[in-house]
């Protein structure tokens, strides 16, 4: 198996294409139609969650965004290591990395943040497929490493902007890494070559 993110892979990542859509589509109407304060009902509202309430938002919390740079480059996340996790991992395999690792990404965030603010936005479920993906990739292909180096160190130029999740970036990476090495003992499906490289 190796790193490859061409065409024909984005075209069969179903559930990475699907995921996406959502996010777009749920963008779309929170932020441009209905508004702030069903935004701020579905955001992670730390200070609620502390009383027992909301619990809810902590999922629905890596759905939504603040706006549109902050989708983008969450898409973007998703576009190359949601692509490539569909690769390496079975459906199922792919759907428990991606809701462990943003639930885990908002529960840490919310433990280690005081209780203050709000926490939207999927980067920790993107650090999570990222941390999948890298460990089931040969450590000859450096590309995938080449890509997580880069989307990391944008990540972190990123997170000096106010009101970033570094927490849940970290815990999300941490989970990915964590499922994959598990997942890993097992014996991985096969998957097909193709020629056609970006």
């Amino acid at each position: 198996m190796s790193f490859e993110l061409t065409l024909d892979n984005i075209k069969r990542s179903y559930l990475t294409l699907g995921f996406i859509s959502v996010n777009f589509l749920v963008f779309l109407i929170v932020n441009l139609i209905l508004g702030d304060d069903v935004l701020y009902l579905l955001a992670q509202n730390n200070n609620n969650i502390s009383q027992g309430r909301e619990l809810w938002t902590l999922i629905t919390s890596f759905f939504v965004h603040a706006n549109f740079l902050h989708l983008f480059n969450n898409i973007l996340g998703l576009l190359i290591f949601g692509s490539t996790a569909e690769k390496f991992y079975s459906k199922w395999q792919y759907l428990m990395i991606y809701f462990l690792s943003g639930l885990m990404g908002s529960i840490f965030s919310f433990l280690l943040s005081r209780y203050e603010g709000y926490g939207l936005g999927a980067s920790g479920v993107v650090f999570g497929l990222m941390g999948a993906v890298m460990v089931l990739v040969p450590k000859e292909d450096r590309r995938v490493y080449l890509y997580s180096i880069f989307y990391i160190i944008y990540s972190i130029i990123y997170s000096f902007a106010p009101g970033i999740g570094t927490w849940a970036h970290i815990f999300g990476l941490i989970t990915g890494i964590g499922i994959g090495i598990i997942i890993k003992k097992k014996k991985p499906r096969k998957v097909k070559q193709s020629r056609d490289f970006y």
